[in-house]
């Protein structure tokens, strides 16, 4: 049965990111990032590469699922703070440092939890180590277990445009029912943003209605993406803040 130390998943990437990772002290198995060095020629690289607790006991095909869902999750995450971020891709997996055939990823639905080999305490303290080796990191490992987390964290990565947005803010709406909470934001940069979203003539083949329904909208009030991006971010980390009082404070 392999472990966890068994498996290399080979990124590609943003290379400073990953080097912050790797570099930090505070231990947690959830993404375990290694490399940035050529021992060969003894200097700085941009290979990177991670494992997880997650694969302990996996066949191949289940690691291939596995490790793609991560990278999405820290990708959505990471999406949070910067639009447009440079994703991490998986090029490679070894066993063992033999490489396995690769896989096309696949899109499956649905929450990892908790790894088996982690009681509740550990995972905790190991949550409190992704966050301080960095946000994405500890969003990522929230994610594995809260479902609410987890559908910011995908839209996040899986669309970045008009329709993705608004439909995290659908969600949003929706989970904001379910915690009785309600994240801020201000009314008339919501109705700007709604707007846009909405409007086929201001936002294009992104738009959510069809041309005609859109001939006689109000074009006055418009966003660009940059402004989306920032408007629906702002909102996902006033949530995050009101859902997870003791894990987030974001400044701006």
């Amino acid at each position: 049965m392999s472990e966890q130390a068994d498996w290399e998943v080979m990124l590609s990437g943003n290379p400073q990111v990953l080097r912050h990772i790797s570099e930090q002290p505070f231990p947690q198995d959830y993404i375990r990032v290694w490399g940035g060095i050529d021992h060969w020629n003894d200097c700085l690289s941009d290979h990177f590469s991670f494992n997880s607790i997650y694969f302990n006991g996996l066949t191949e095909n289940e690691v291939w699922l596995v490790a793609y869902e991560l990278i999405s999750l820290l990708n959505g995450a990471s999406e949070l703070f910067e639009r447009n971020y440079q994703k991490h891709t998986i090029h490679a997996i070894a066993l063992k440092e033999v490489r396995l055939n690769h896989r096309e990823r696949v899109q499956i639905s649905g929450l990892l939890k908790r790894p088996r080999a982690l009681n509740p305490m550990v995972s905790q303290k190991q949550l409190i180590n992704g966050l301080k080796t960095s946000t994405a990191v500890g969003l990522t490992i929230l994610a594995t277990e809260n479902e609410d987390v987890y559908l910011l964290l995908k839209f996040l990565d899986l669309n970045d445009g008009w329709v993705g947005y608004y439909k995290l803010l659908d969600t949003i709406k929706t989970l904001e029912k379910k915690k009785g909470i309600k994240a801020v934001r201000v009314a008339a940069q919501e109705t700007k943003f709604r707007n846009t979203a909405n409007n086929y003539e201001l936002s294009g083949f992104d738009g959510r209605h069809g041309f005609l329904d859109n001939a006689n909208a109000n074009t006055a009030k418009i966003m660009t993406l940059d402004e989306g991006h920032k408007f629906i971010t702002g909102v996902v980390k006033s949530y995050l803040e009101l859902a997870y009082p003791k894990l987030f404070k974001f400044s701006e």
